[in-house]
């Protein structure tokens, strides 16, 4: 190209010019950001610039700016001051010269805007986008901005790039994002609270490269435009918004550029497209945490660039593709948690830049493909909760690089090979509950970095590795549950950090206090029940955090030490069938935190320590069969937390203390058996109305049993043999259902019981004859309480009463009174009816079973359906009592105080000399449990439904609670109990154990209920308050959602509630649920999580 001569002089004397101001301008000290020299301006660029920095000070001053570390204050150069005519200004009011602003060299005029990891707090509310028309970047990301993200964002026309990630933004996505369709390439929101559903005109801007919008709250389906128009994507992200749902449609295979597909956390349904194999360039594809159904698609097998994939938590099914073996640079697979099934591939053997191998809790079968050993790389390999059978291969012993090895809950069999020993690198390594044996490899003792080592529940056999702890790494060590010999090796005494241990039910040997030492961390032991010998070592007392101590079934010997003592966070000490001697160290009484000691079968001796007393936590003391002796020390009556108490087989005398009563928590046992306690049996024994089991047999005891013994109505046996009793029995069903065996070698013991003569009252002694006569007045005034609830019944209820008397018997025994009172009909007509529509209660008529009454189906003679709750007799005689009337009596009672529509109604009841039953409206479609252990009828269960049954079965209980005075107190709700009628209301049902409660008054009752639905308090204090029905309710409410009983979950519900999302425990046999559904969900399941809280005090 040539230049004419004019042309380059002009050229020459703009160039001189250009000289020229440079060297005349001042110099400036170069910044991180890349800003201009501060070039001469016209009035068109000045006006810009002034009013670009305006706008950025007026937003500033919108701001709150703080920083966390207490350095320079933020954005301090940016203030205003009068520039001058020609655009020149001091340096310090020059925005190109303000932190965060990159300016144009040429122009001046502002292009990035970038303010990351600020510490800002404040809006986009005063930002005045219209004043940066040159802007290509914004980068605000990591801040503490909030507010909605204004649509005058559009005004920038020329913005490449836009993120505004972490933050707390919200409302929507605005939909005039799409006006930069021709501009944008990186849109990123990621980790704000963005709600609403994704903009379908996203799918317009065809140049975007980056779209992020992951770990919002956005909803409703994905647009269509987004997985088939944007085929410049590298990276899409919209996972962690738990609310988006619909399918992935087979347009996903047009994202041919795409590098980064995350899908992960939402509610997505349908299968996997098998166009994603058309993704030829993708890395990373994450689809974990959904609803995804069907078989892997083998076609997944064509991503050859693959290094990441997470298909784990979803409904998968079928085999994994021995395409599999194709992905020759993945580095991570995750399928656990499926329901994949079939054999492993033994193709994934060729996946040798393998790092993590998940395939947990899946339904896999076969053997274990020894080609796995080829995965040289692989660093974690878990295969538990499978049905895998077949031997441990080999070629494990080729995986060096090997630090986590679980294989846990199989039916692997066989002996573990020695190459294990070639994995030096082990962190965890799992074996438990399978059904291997043989001996571990003694090689294991070179595995220098194991913290886990689990051998439980299986069939092995020989020695423990003796070097286990030469290098002091291992916290957890499980070998219970085998057939161990030998000694526990020394080294344990090395593993100074020790978590827990657990070698309980083998055969080993060894003095137990050389073997261990101080274990700072150690929290739970268990050496029961092999062959240990030696004294307890005082060494457990300066185990400080040490919860439970189990070393009974051995042979240690010696005195308890009183160093134990100084455990203080000690929960469980358990040192029973030993021989001990010596005394009950009274420093234990500084054991606070103990729930359970047994010292039973020991040969300890001398008294029981006062300090006992101090134990308020304590559930369970067993100190049988041993040679304690003395009294027992009325300390003992504070331990009111106690369920369980066994001092038998000792040598205790004195009188029982009165104390003992106090021990209104006592269920399981009260035995006292085989000491020589003499004197009466104290009247106060009678407040134990939840005890079900009372053993005073082998003593010297003497005189009748008190008066109080009638409101016992929780037990269930009772022995009183071998003692100096009598007068009659009280009548309650332990002693009259107890064998004779138990009432013999006593004085003259007479009553309603096999084996023993009525008693004479006039032979009575005064004071016996006074106590017979209260019992008299005591069983006339619950006859009078009865006779006036039939009464209530007739006045409030307007029912009829009939009374139909029978035939007296050839002998000439008094019968019961018969009484039948059923709403709007004639109680003799409806008996008779009823007993006609069952054909004598016939078990084809049957539609439920429970502890003390059948549920029968009857259609009367109007054409009326009624569910007919028949309570059983205590024997085949049809003459003979029902088998629990309390209950029956407590149900009346109940019902006729309760009217709700989420209640069962009662219509009347039948108390005959041949059948007791109560008459209810017939709910249609049975127990909520019914139906949803039911495939076919869980599926009518829609969300909505489940949601209204919840709400149902709430405000049945706010009624009882708050509605009701005295309030009402179920105490046992449960699926089974909740019925469905034809709209799927619930209703409900079984008040047999409930109870009223007084205002201001504690209640202590009887263990009732069902067990998964009891609160733990409950079943250690039986004190029965509103909150147990609170806790079976939160049972319920998670069973709704998950569709079976949460059992696993509610475990361990003091953290749960911050680990567990909705997806990942929703009944997945119906469709996901939709936003707002979804949302009432969370809320549902939160409110469970708060009922099932341990410490349900407020």
């Amino acid at each position: 190209m040539f230049i004419n001569a004019p042309s380059s002089f002009c050229l020459l004397l703009l160039l001189v010019f250009l000289l020229a101001m440079s060297i005349a301008a001042p110099s400036s000290s170069s910044s991180s950001f890349r800003v201009a020299a501060s070039p001469s301006i016209n009035n068109y660029d000045f006006d810009h610039q002034r009013e670009a920095m305006e706008a950025l000070f007026q937003w500033k001053s919108s701001l709150i700016l703080f920083r966390y570390n207490n350095s320079r204050p933020l954005l301090l150069l940016w203030t205003t001051t009068q520039m001058m005519a020609n655009g020149s200004s001091n340096s310090n009011n020059n925005p190109c010269k303000w932190e965060g602003i990159t300016c144009n060299e040429a122009t001046g005029v502002i292009t990035i805007i970038n303010l990351s990891r600020m510490d800002l707090k404040g809006t986009l509310h005063d930002f005045n986008f219209s004043s940066f028309p040159n802007l290509l970047r914004l980068d605000l990301h990591k801040n503490s901005l909030f507010g909605p993200i204004p649509p005058t964002i559009a005004n920038l026309s020329q913005l490449t790039h836009l993120h505004l990630c972490i933050n707390h933004f919200s409302g929507n996505i605005p939909s005039q994002i799409s006006l930069l369709m021709m501009t944008l390439s990186e849109l990123d929101l990621h980790n704000n609270n963005l709600t609403g559903s994704i903009p379908a005109v996203l799918g317009a801007m065809k140049n975007l490269k980056i779209l992020h919008l992951g770990e919002n709250q956005l909803s409703g389906p994905i647009p269509l435009g987004i997985f088939g128009n944007l085929s410049s994507l590298t990276m899409l992200n919209v996972s962690t918004n738990y609310f988006l749902n619909g399918s992935i449609p087979s347009t996903i295979g047009n994202l041919s550029k795409l590098n980064t597909l995350d899908l992960s956390f939402n509610t997505l349904s349908g299968s996997i497209p098998m166009e994603i194999g058309n993704m030829t360039n993708l890395h990373e594809l994450p689809l974990k945490h959904n609803f995804l159904t069907g078989s892997i698609p083998p076609e997944i097998g064509n991503l050859k660039s693959l290094t990441h994939l997470y298909l784990e938590r979803n409904i998968l099914t079928g085999s994994i593709p021995a395409s599999f073996g194709d992905l020759r640079k993945l580095n991570f697979m995750y399928l656990n948690s499926n329901s994949l099934s079939g054999s492993i591939p033994m193709e994934i053997g060729n996946m040798t830049n393998l790092y993590t191998l998940d395939m947990w809790n899946n339904h896999l079968t076969g053997s274990i493909p020894p080609e796995i050993g080829n995965l040289r790389s692989l660093t974690k390999l878990t295969l538990m909760e499978n049905i895998l059978i077949g031997s441990v291969p080999a070629s494990f012993g080729n995986m060096k690089s090997l630090e986590v090895l679980s294989l846990r809950n199989n039916s692997l069999i066989g002996s573990l090979p020695h190459s294990l020993g070639n994995l030096t690198n082990l962190v965890v390594l799992i074996f438990s509950k399978n059904q291997l044996s043989g001996r571990i490899p003694q090689a294991i003792s070179n595995f220098t970095k194991l913290q886990s080592l689990q051998f439980g529940n299986n069939h092995f056999n020989g020695y423990l590795p003796h070097l286990i702890c030469n290098t002091a790494s291992l916290l957890r060590f499980g070998g219970h549950y085998n057939h161990f010999i030998g000694p526990i090796p020394k080294s344990m005494r090395n593993c100074t950090g020790l978590v827990r241990v657990r070698l309980v039910n083998n055969h080993l040997t060894g003095n137990i206090s050389e073997i261990f030492g101080v274990y700072p961390n150690l929290t739970y032991i268990d050496l029961s029940f092999n062959q240990l010998s030696d004294e307890v070592s005082q060494n457990w007392g300066k185990c400080l955090q040490l919860l439970n101590l189990k070393i009974s079934g051995n042979k240690i010997f010696g005195r308890i030490p009183p160093e134990l003592g100084d455990s203080l966070q000690l929960q469980g000490l358990e040192l029973s069938s030993n021989l001990l001697v010596g005394q009950i160290p009274r420093e234990m009484g500084r054991l606070s935190s103990l729930v359970t000691l047994n010292l039973n079968d020991n040969q300890l001796s001398g008294t029981i320590p006062k300090e006992l007393g101090l134990f308020c936590k304590l559930q369970l003391l067993d100190l049988s069969m041993n040679n304690l002796g003395g009294s027992v020390p009325n300390q003992l009556g504070k331990c009111t937390n106690l369920i369980y108490l066994n001092l038998s087989k000792n040598r205790f005398n004195g009188s029982i203390p009165v104390e003992i009563g106090n021990l209104v928590s006592l269920q399981v046992q009260l035995d006292l058996s085989g000491n020589l306690f003499t004197g009466e049996i104290p009247l106060q024994l009678g407040r134990l109305d939840k005890l079900t089991n009372l053993n005073l047999s082998h003593n010297k005891l003497f005189g009748s049993f008190p008066y109080t013994f009638v409101a016992m109505i929780s037990l269930i046996t009772v022995d009183v043999s071998y003692n100096e009793l009598e007068g009659p029995l009280p009548d309650n069903r332990a002693f009259r259902n107890a064998p004779v065996e138990a009432f013999i070698h006593n004085k003259g013991l007479c009553g309603n019981a096999t084996g023993l003569g009525p008693c004479n009252i006039s032979k009575l002694s005064p004071k016996e004859s006074h106590k017979a006569i209260l019992l008299m007045i005591i069983v006339v005034l619950l006859f009078l309480l009865f006779a006036f609830l039939g009464t209530f019944l007739f006045f409030r209820c307007r029912r009829k009463r009939c009374i139909e008397d029978e035939n007296r018997n050839t002998d000439q025994q008094p019968r019961r009174e018969n009484m039948c009172t059923i709403s709007n009909y004639d109680g003799r007509i409806a008996y008779q009816d009823i007993i006609e529509a069952t054909e004598q209660f016939d078990p084809k008529y049957c539609i439920g079973m429970g502890r003390h009454a059948s549920v029968y189906k009857a259609e009367l003679s109007s054409g009326q359906l009624v569910a007919v709750k028949k309570f059983t007799s205590s024997s085949s005689d049809d003459d003979d009592e029902i088998s629990d009337p309390e209950t029956f009596r407590n149900e009346i009672q109940m019902m006729t105080e309760v009217r709700h529509r989420n209640i069962v109604k009662l219509y009347g009841f039948c108390s005959h000399v041949r059948h007791s039953f109560l008459v209810y409206e017939y709910v249609e479609r049975g127990s909520l449990a019914k139906i949803l252990s039911i495939d076919e009828e869980a599926v009518d269960l829609d969300w909505t439904r489940r949601v209204n049954i919840v709400k149902g079965i709430a405000q049945a209980l706010a009624y009882l609670h708050h509605d009701c005075s005295p309030q009402i107190i179920h105490r046992d709700i449960s699926s089974k109990n909740i019925l469905l009628d034809s709209d799927f209301k619930p209703h409900v049902s079984d008040f047999g154990v409930s109870r009223l409660l007084k205002p201001d008054s504690s209640l202590w009752t009887a263990f009732a209920g069902t067990y998964g639905y009891i609160a733990p308090k409950l079943a250690y204090t039986m004190r029965a308050t509103e909150k147990c029905d609170v806790y079976s309710f939160g049972v319920v409410t998670l069973e709704v959602i998950m569709g079976k009983h949460p059992v696993e979950l509610i475990s361990t519900v003091s953290y749960i509630d911050q680990n567990i999302w909705l997806m990942d425990i929703v009944d997945r046999r119906i469709s996901p649920p939709t936003n707002q559904v979804a949302e009432k969900l969370v809320l549902l399941m939160k409110l469970a999580f708060s009922c099932l809280h341990k410490n349900q005090q407020s």
